[in-house]
C-alpha cells in the first residue's frame, strides 16, 4: 500500500509541465499510467509551439522598431539608446532560443523520460523519501504563480500609466513581456532538473557509503562469504546506477547548455540596463518616462527576480557538481 501512494516524476512536475504546455514551451503529450508514463511528441503541440513563438517574435520585432522610432526622436537620451540596444540583443537571443528549443525538442523529451525511469527505479528499489518531492512540487507551483504575477504586474502598470495606448502598442508590449517571461520559466525548468539530479546523486552516494561500511564490517567481523558477496553485488549495481545518472547529467548539459548560456546572457544585459535605469532615476538624473514611478517598479521587479534566479541556477548547478 505504501508503494501505491508514491508518485512518479511526472506527478511532481505536472503543474510546471502543463503550465509550460500552455505557454508553448513543451510540445509533448504525457501518456500512460503512473509508474509507466512517458512523454511523446505531439504534432498538434509542435504546431501550437511554433505558432505561439512566431506571434511573439513578430510582436518583439514590431516592439523593436517602435523603440527605434523613439530613439530617433530622442537621440540624445542615454536611456532610449540603451533601451534600443537591449531590445536588439533580446530580440536576437529570443530568435536563437526559439530555433534551439525547436531543434532540441527531441533531446528534451528523451531527457525527461530518462529522468522518469531513474526516478521510479530509485523510488522502487531504494525507498526514496517521497515527502521531499511533494515539498518540491509545492515549490514549483509557488514559483509558477510568482512568475505569473510578475509577468502580469508590468502589463497592469502599463495599462494604468498609458491609458491611450493603442491595440498595436499593447500587442507589442505584451509580446515583449511574454518573451522575457519565457526566459524566466525556462530558468525554473533548468533549476528543477538540477534539483532532481542533486537528489538522485545524494541518494545513490549515501547508499554506496552504507554498502561500503557494511562490506568492510562484514570483512572485519569475518562474516559468511555470502554476506560479503551480497555487499559486492549491491555495490556493483549502485556504481552502475551512479554511472547512469552521470550520463543523464552529461545529456542534460548537451540539451540545455546553449539555452542556459542564452538565458544568462539575456539576463545579464537586462540586469545592467535595469540597474542603470533605477540608479540614475533615484539620483534624479532623468525626468522623462524612463524615470517614472511605474518604470522604477517594473525595473526593480525584473532586476530582483533576475538576480535571484541566476543565483539559484548557479547554486543548483554547483550543488550537482559537488554530489558527482
Amino acid at each position: 500500500m505504501e508503494h501505491e501512494e508514491k508518485q512518479d516524476l511526472y506527478s511532481i512536475i505536472l503543474p510546471l509541465f502543463y503550465f509550460s504546455k500552455v505557454l508553448g514551451i513543451t510540445p509533448f503529450n504525457l501518456e500512460g499510467q503512473i509508474g509507466n508514463r512517458e512523454l511523446k511528441i505531439s504534432h498538434l503541440s509542435v504546431i501550437y509551439f511554433v505558432t505561439i513563438r512566431v506571434i511573439t517574435l513578430i510582436g518583439q520585432i514590431l516592439h523593436f522598431f517602435k523603440n527605434f522610432e523613439i530613439s530617433k526622436s530622442y537621440s540624445g537620451q542615454v536611456f532610449v539608446t540603451a533601451s534600443f540596444i537591449i531590445g536588439l540583443l533580446h530580440l536576437l537571443l529570443s530568435v536563437m532560443l526559439f530555433i534551439i528549443m525547436f531543434v532540441k525538442r527531441i533531446l528534451v523529451l528523451e531527457l525527461f523520460n530518462k529522468l522518469s525511469d531513474i526516478h521510479f527505479f530509485i523510488l522502487d528499489k531504494i525507498n526514496l523519501n517521497d515527502n521531499l518531492y511533494k515539498f518540491w512540487q509545492r515549490i514549483l507551483v509557488y514559483a509558477v504563480i510568482i512568475q505569473s504575477i510578475l509577468f502580469i504586474l508590468p502589463i497592469m502598470l502599463l495599462n494604468l500609466s498609458n491609458i491611450f495606448y493603442s491595440t498595436y502598442e499593447y500587442f507589442t508590449e505584451i509580446c515583449n513581456c511574454f518573451s522575457v517571461f519565457i526566459f524566466y520559466i525556462l530558468d525554473i525548468h533548468v533549476i528543477n532538473i538540477m534539483f532532481l539530479l542533486k537528489q538522485y546523486f545524494s541518494v545513490i552516494n549515501s547508499s554506496i557509503v552504507n554498502v561500503m561500511n557494511e562490506f568492510h564490517s562484514s570483512e572485519i567481523l569475518g562474516q559468511h562469504k555470502k554476506v560479503v558477496n551480497s555487499s559486492k553485488v549491491k555495490l556493483k549495481k549502485l556504481k552502475g546506477l551512479h554511472s547512469y545518472i552521470c550520463n543523464i547529467a552529461d545529456f542534460t548539459n548537451v540539451t540545455y547548455s546553449i539555452q542556459i548560456m542564452l538565458i544568462i546572457a539575456d539576463r545579464y544585459f537586462i540586469f545592467l540596463y535595469k540597474v542603470y535605469c533605477t540608479i540614475t532615476s533615484v539620483l534624479k538624473y532623468q525626468t522623462d518616462i524612463y524615470s517614472s514611478t511605474i518604470h522604477n517598479i517594473i525595473s526593480t521587479n525584473v532586476t530582483f527576480l533576475g538576480t535571484v534566479q541566476i543565483i539559484i541556477m548557479l547554486w543548483s548547478t554547483s550543488a550537482v557538481s559537488k554530489e558527482v
